[in-house]
């Protein structure tokens, strides 16, 4: 299937979360489209996840390029004070509210970055 997007040149033709083959087509000018298979905002997700990678690499003072979106926080070496600084950093930028609730429920990367998008989305509706 092909999905019809505003998603810049050059861009990924598989989902940054799911893994999903995508066969986006070029159009200008970029934008972005969901993914098939997961529903991610596939050009802004791959931003976030990138975003979020370097963040954890930077605080962590490891590679950002092994960071796998299934890597849970506890096993990347996070402690409940990187997540709090990692919270807060993510409001910050992205201008969006992650409540206590919320993130004791994150446990991934994939999973921060699926629910800072989804904020992201619902700010912009």
């Amino acid at each position: 299937m092909t999905v019809s997007s505003r998603t810049p040149e050059g861009s990924f033709s598989k989902c940054p979360l799911c893994s999903a083959n995508t066969n986006i087509e070029f159009s200008d000018p970029g934008g972005d489209a969901t993914c098939p298979n997961c529903g991610c905002l596939l050009w802004e997700t791959a931003q976030i996840l990138e975003e979020v990678q370097n963040r954890f690499a930077e605080s962590l003072n490891v590679s950002a390029d092994p960071l796998p979106v299934n890597a849970r926080f506890d096993e990347l070496g996070a402690d409940s004070l990187d997540m709090v600084e990692m919270v807060l950093d993510l409001e910050e930028q992205f201008d969006i509210n992650i409540s206590d609730e919320a993130a004791q429920k994150i446990q991934t990367i994939g999973e921060l970055v699926r629910y800072v998008e989804s904020r992201r989305r619902g700010k912009q509706e």
